[in-house]
């Protein structure tokens, strides 16, 4: 493959993405509501660039102006998570530089607890599967769906603002269980609870969780949609280098915690979910209000 010339037919291919989007730009100016016509012009750009839209995905509509949220990172009590996990408190603790590693002289299976300290997310690993018997009959979706609802019930509790977001079965035939904390009517990225369940049970639960006290501050203008899923495709192409099909899974208005410079902040966000290659799956956070990459992570 030639790839200065690839390079050049993609800037090319780009400028004239930027000449639509520039039309999009305008037909949006002054307003927070995208327009059915804006919308299938912007999925007629995506399709030009071979990137497609999951059947059915909706891309939000609205677009007010939207204030910061008060959000710092969770202080979880982790002895008692892991005498919930093993069922006493006989853990050993292996402590190291990034990370808090539990582990159960009674436990031969290979369960363990861990705490990172740079994502501030606790895993809960049972290699031989978490299972009950009403869902070794139903080994379907919905049946990983109850017992990822009831496992973490009992082991995590689940506040009111915890509600089921998605089911998705990843490419090695994963059931992706997600809950996340919704407040007032925007989901929170960061206070979330990700269960993995395959055809044994539940394999790995990860429990991230935020502490949140509301919105402050004045609303400020958070880019349109359609210029946010032309940021989504110049990251994955000109930043990434992804070639081909690539499929966009899911999009969503969210807040995402924020650390910078010793302070915490939560900012409206847009999340994507993203398809490369036919099986690789990531996702991508961009800032509402400056249109900028905050996280990229590959994901189930």
């Amino acid at each position: 493959m030639n790839t200065e010339r690839t390079k050049n037919v993609l800037i090319a291919l780009l400028s004239v993405i930027a000449i639509s989007l520039s039309a999009l730009i305008f037909a949006t100016e002054g307003r927070y509501t995208l327009s059915a016509g804006q919308e299938a012009d912007i999925r007629a750009v995506l399709e030009r660039d071979n990137i497609h839209l999951r059947d059915g995905m909706v891309i939000p509509r609205d677009f007010q102006p939207l204030r910061q949220m008060e959000m710092q990172r969770y202080g979880y009590e982790l002895e008692e998570l892991a005498t919930r996990f093993f069922g006493d408190d006989g853990f050993i603790l292996d402590a190291m530089e990034m990370e808090y590693k539990y582990t159960h002289p009674n436990n031969d299976d290979g369960a363990m607890m861990v705490y990172s300290t740079w994502t501030n997310v606790v895993s809960f690993f049972m290699p031989q599967g978490a299972s009950n018997e009403a869902f070794a009959l139903m080994q379907n979706e919905r049946g990983a769906e109850i017992l990822a609802t009831h496992f973490t019930e009992n082991l995590l509790g689940m506040s009111p603002s915890i509600q089921h977001y998605s089911t998705t079965l990843s490419y090695h035939g994963i059931w992706i269980i997600d809950f996340f904390a919704v407040y007032r009517g925007f989901v929170l990225q960061n206070d979330h609870i990700r269960v993995h369940v395959s055809e044994n049970g539940i394999e790995i639960i990860e429990y991230s969780r935020v502490k949140h006290s509301g919105f402050i501050g004045d609303a400020r203008g958070i880019f349109p949609p359609n210029e946010a899923l032309m940021a989504l495709a110049n990251h994955m192409r000109l930043n990434r280098g992804a070639e081909g099909a690539i499929t966009i899974n899911d999009m969503r208005l969210s807040y995402f915690l924020t650390e910078e410079g010793g302070h915490s902040i939560g900012v409206p966000a847009y999340v994507f979910s993203v398809y490369m290659g036919g099986m690789m799956r990531f996702n991508a956070i961009f800032n509402a209000y400056t249109n900028e990459l905050l996280h990229f992570e590959t994901a189930p």
